[in-house]
């Protein structure tokens, strides 16, 4: 369902019945997968007649209060896309200290959900001086005026607005235009428009979020669902992950030594770089880590091994301790 082809009443009913004659047609639909916010709604709206009983999967969602209510439903999980702000100030500040941050954004500045959140970040990074220009609120001459009169001392971070109506492309090609721009940093919240003179910054990538949701797909299809709650919210980082897990195994050591426990590290790869949730995988691998502990015997030991397959990294952690029945593998995944 593409909302620019289905924006109308009209065209809405239309792709309705369509789908509900193929639905009717061919009588079992194994899985649905929802795209952007749009097709959320449309998902939402028709969940308990057109799509009943259907496991549903969504993904690029924005708005938080319809993703909540989204998963209230049996058998529809999700993943929510995020602007990531926080973490482009962050850099940002690393970087080019003592600079002017200047947020772009297309939506109206009254309205702006990103500007707020934005600013509301002012009093933690003293080191940057926070402005912004509304590409919305303005024409595009004098939008085009306004960037003209950036210098070196300014940092440019443009922001993605939900809520813009499309105007955000627009606003970019602007920007990539300016020929006065190309010695000031420029810093962008998506990964599509990073070819137009952006240097890059903390990105939403759409493609690890199909990836994500199809993963969650298959997992639903194989029967063996992961997720603990309806969605999640992925911030996707390019880290250097060896050393993330050594210092998390690490940092474990002095729980470990309550029980005369050894603790092993041991890695085939001194440094990769990968792009993960950093928060996802310190939680994941902190709670296997705290049951290995848990569940070992006093002077027993825990390895912890990295090894490079190909493009597959592979984590494990293995103990000595009771373990887990036979009986009782195959459920491991369950709630």
């Amino acid at each position: 369902m593409d909302y620019g082809n289905f924006n109308d009443t009209i065209n809405e009913t239309n792709f309705y019945n369509l789908l509900k004659y193929k639905i009717n047609k061919y009588e079992k639909f194994d899985l649905v997968i929802l795209a952007d916010d749009y097709a959320l709604e449309f998902g939402k709206k028709h969940r308990n007649t057109l799509f009943k009983n259907m496991p549903i999967v969504f993904l690029g969602a924005n708005n938080l209060e319809s993703a909540k209510k989204m998963v209230l439903y049996k058998s529809t999980y999700g993943i929510l896309e995020t602007v990531l702000i926080r973490e482009n100030v962050d850099l940002i500040s690393k970087l080019h200290s003592n600079k002017n941050i200047v947020a772009v954004v297309y939506d109206d500045s009254k309205n702006s959900e990103e500007l707020k959140e934005f600013y509301s970040l002012e009093s933690k990074y003293k080191n940057l001086n926070f402005k912004h220009i509304s590409a919305g609120d303005m024409p595009s001459e004098e939008f085009k005026t306004k960037l003209n009169e950036l210098s070196t001392d300014d940092v440019l971070l443009s922001i993605y607005s939900y809520n813009d109506n499309g105007g955000f492309k627009n606003m970019i090609k602007n920007i990539g235009e300016l020929d006065n721009l190309t010695n000031i940093p420029k810093y962008n919240t998506l990964t599509f428009t990073t070819n137009e003179n952006f240097a890059g910054g903390a990105l939403v990538s759409f493609v690890d979020m199909g990836r994500t949701a199809g993963k969650i797909g298959k997992d639903i299809l194989d029967g063996k669902v992961k997720v603990d709650s309806g969605f999640m919210d992925l911030r996707p980082k390019n880290i250097e992950i060896v050393s993330l897990l050594e210092n998390l195994v690490l940092s474990i050591i002095p729980y470990a030594k309550n029980k005369d426990l050894e603790v092993i590290f041991d890695t085939d790869e001194e440094e990769l770089f990968m792009c993960v949730d950093p928060d996802k995988i310190e939680r994941i691998v902190l709670n296997l880590l705290s049951n290995a502990i848990k569940f070992s015997d006093r002077y027993g030991k825990i390895t912890a091994t990295v090894i490079r397959n190909k493009d597959i990294l592979l984590f494990s952690i293995e103990d000595n301790g009771v373990g887990i029945d036979k009986e009782n593998l195959e459920s491991i995944f369950r709630k």
